[in-house]
């Protein structure tokens, strides 16, 4: 039982921070600001499937949590990439 109001509790949280880091995407000021806010997203859409995952006691969650957290990494080094040099991939 305490285990459900934990769970449940930060699953309400997360989905807090969520709202904000997709606010903070969208209206960025800038470039910098938009790629800390998609990095700071892919981080917490991982812990909300590590909490399903408690919550519901299956392991299909953190199988999902584990490709959302390499797609994150990944996508957060393009991004960073892309800003410093204006291309990803180097054609020499």
């Amino acid at each position: 039982m305490l285990i459900n109001l934990v769970t449940s509790f930060s699953l309400f949280v997360i989905t807090i921070c969520l709202g904000m880091c997709v606010y903070r995407c969208i209206v960025g000021p800038s470039l910098p600001d938009r790629v800390a806010a998609s990095d700071c997203l892919s981080t917490n859409i991982v812990a909300l499937f590590i909490v399903l995952g408690i919550k519901f006691a299956t392991d299909v969650y953190y199988d999902a949590a584990l490709v959302i957290a390499i797609l994150g990494f990944l996508s957060s080094v393009a991004l960073s990439k892309f800003m410093i040099g204006g291309s990803i991939f180097d054609r020499d």
